[in-house]
């Protein structure tokens, strides 16, 4: 198990692994079975592994992991596809139920799913060219292959003679190998194109350019026309896009080559001469595959008359070819090598693509098909020119290029279907890039709450000045209340500032006059304390004046407060004071809290200062004028 876990996730990493597994494995021969008995489609191995494909990708896509989306016009098409098939399995006219839900299981495969997990696998470059490296490794393998068969005598019956190419495919289907090779071919192309004026890259190009003129030879030995005309046409389009004098010189080449193989070496020179001939005349006097092949469209044609909106179901085809074909059409085709031998293959399809839509999807479907294929083929066109330098772009629209134009001659079907799974991936990657998904940022720790500089609510006294109030910490019990008149809190014990604290310390239920009770804002998880204040209520109105105080009997007056005595509900504990003042001094109290880091002080009121006495009356008598002088002063 742990052996495995690291190739599964670097293949959920990087799932255009599964995408060139995929190609590479429709060069393995699958049998002439289905894999399951009941079901009307032959299962391949590059089909098992196509669908092992869209699971790999379904699992990011359902979790929504996936870096890249599709384009919404791409999801637009594809779904139009999907919904056209879906009306005509509803709506199928055909006998047999079961046949016409593994042709729509096939269709949606295709066109739909298989396409859309290729796409979402290609994320960059590196991918592009891993997959279209797969595409030229096993066009080289079955080219060989088939340039063996054709040496040897050991292919396909052409003519009465081994010599057709069909590579690993068999004579079961002759088109399978030209269609790979041809697909090999265009991507080596094309790459070499792209590489065109880079000086570094003079060795990858010239291989590319050997690659494909390698891959002529087993395409010619093919003996299919229409590979030939799609190849040829694909070519054509690629070269005139990016540079037309490069198309003069690669056409003179072509022909020089064509004419040293069969006029000088004699390489299958009749029966390749006899081959190009019939191409110029299947119109007039056409051979007995071109014949049937245009029966098959008439036959068609006549299905799609009888249900021309949603056809006649996905599978219609076969069921209903024989009440609406010509007399003259074959019931089977020859086909014969030396591993079956000699066997009679029915006619199942119109060998025709779109005559083939047409007929078991009805105009809904060849309205969504042409939709897809016309937006692919227009937009990749436009981002084809001479200054592009895009290989994997060029490759994608040579290659589509090359499908929409075989599919005048074939359809799907055989074991390289899948291949046009891939094709229409890439032209949508080219055509319709997809979106790439904004990273979704990663998980931060909460940002610290700075405490604010809140003023502390002033102490409100009728006789000294109000004095400034420390808060208190959330470690400190709640202060008691003081026995005297006392007011609600602006805000209920423990409830918190909406926006501002998750939760706060309780408040008590009443404080004194004049001072503002405040809660303590606490999170455990951050390293901070935040605050906020109460809103004072209304000072107190002043007090009235004291009464006088008769004055003690000794010049002497005892402090306010007894030594070692606190005021309750204030303080716990007072430092004991003075028995005495000096007269005029005001003795006060500190208050001291252990547990608290602040100390909070309070004045002690001083006692109204007594009255002096009166001094008592003197004893001495008051002075008497001398008698001498009082004398004197009568007789004057």
């Amino acid at each position: 198990m742990t052996a495995t876990t690291p190739a599964l996730r670097d293949l959920l990493r990087r799932p255009s692994l599964a995408a060139a597994a995929t190609v590479l494995l429709v060069c393995l021969p699958g049998g002439e079975k289905d894999l399951a008995a009941t079901a009307a489609v032959h299962i391949t191995p590059a089909d098992l592994a196509s669908l092992a494909l869209v699971a790999v990708i379904a699992v990011p896509l359902l979790r929504g992991r996936l870096p890249v989306a599709l384009h919404p016009l791409g999801c637009l098409l594809y779904g139009a596809v999907a919904l056209a098939a879906s009306v005509a399995t509803a709506t199928a006219t055909a006998p047999d139920p079961a046949a016409a839900l593994s042709g729509y299981a096939r269709l949606v495969q295709v066109f739909v799913l298989v396409p859309v997990a290729v796409l979402l696998s290609l994320r960059d470059r590196f991918d592009l060219h891993l997959l279209l490296g797969a595409l030229i490794t096993a066009a080289l393998i079955e080219g060989g292959i088939g340039v063996h068969q054709y040496l040897t005598g050991t292919g396909a019956s052409y003519t009465g003679l081994p010599i057709r190419a069909v590579g690993t495919f068999g004579a079961l289907d002759v088109m399978a190998m030209s269609g790979m090779v041809s697909f090999g071919l265009l991507a080596a192309l094309a790459l070499a194109l792209g590489l065109r004026g880079s000086p570094a890259h003079r060795l990858p190009r010239r291989a590319l350019y050997t690659a494909a003129a390698l891959l002529t030879l087993p395409l010619a030995f093919s003996f299919s026309r229409g590979s030939w005309i799609a190849c040829a046409v694909a070519t054509a389009v690629l070269l005139l896009r990016t540079d037309p004098r490069l198309a003069l010189r690669w056409a003179a080449v072509g022909v020089a080559g064509a004419v040293v193989l069969i006029g000088g070496f004699g390489v299958a020179a009749d029966s390749l001469t006899e081959r190009l001939a019939s191409i110029a005349t299947v119109s007039h006097t056409p051979d007995q595959s071109v014949t049937d092949r245009y029966d098959l469209w008439t036959t068609a044609g006549r299905i799609w008359l009888d249900h021309p909106a949603t056809g006649a179901g996905p599978r219609g085809f076969a069921q209903q070819r024989d009440s609406h074909a010509p007399l003259r059409l074959s019931s089977a085709g020859d086909a014969e090598d030396g591993t079956i031998g000699f066997r009679r293959e029915p006619l199942l399809s119109p060998h025709n693509m779109y005559l083939l839509v047409l007929s078991e999807q009805g105009l809904l479907g060849i309205l969504a098909h042409t939709a897809l294929c016309l937006v692919l083929l227009t937009r990749s066109l436009r981002r084809v020119g001479r200054r592009c330098r895009n290989g994997a772009g060029l490759a994608a629209t040579a290659l589509l290029v090359w499908l929409l134009a075989d599919f005048l001659y074939a359809d799907i079907g055989g074991p390289t279907t899948v291949l046009t799974s891939t094709i229409l991936a890439l032209a949508t990657h080219w055509s319709l890039p997809p979106t790439p998904r904004p990273a979704a940022p990663p998980p931060s720790a909460p940002r610290p709450v700075a405490s604010l500089p809140v003023a502390s609510p002033p102490v409100a006294s009728s006789l000294v000045a109000p004095l400034p109030v420390a808060f208190r910490p959330v470690a400190s019990p709640p202060v008691a209340p003081l026995p005297m008149a006392s007011r609600p809190v602006a805000s209920s014990p423990g409830t918190s500032l909406p926006g501002v604290c998750p939760s706060a310390v309780p408040l008590p239920a009443v404080s004194p006059p004049g001072v503002s009770a405040s809660g303590v804002c606490s999170r455990e998880a951050s390293p901070s304390v935040a605050f906020w204040p109460v809103v004072p209520p209304p000072e107190a109105p002043p007090a009235a004046a004291p009464r006088p105080v008769a004055p003690p009997p000794v010049a002497s007056r005892p402090v306010a407060s007894s030594p070692g005595t606190s005021l309750p509900g204030v303080c716990p504990s007072v430092v004991p004071l003075p028995a005495v003042s000096p007269p005029g001094v005001s003795a006060s109290g500190v208050c001291s809290r252990e547990a608290s880091p602040s100390v909070a002080f309070w004045p002690v009121v001083p006692p109204p200062e007594a009255p002096r006495p009166a001094a008592p009356p003197s004893a001495s008598p008051l002075p008497v004028a001398p008698p001498a002088a009082a004398e004197g002063a009568a007789d004057r």
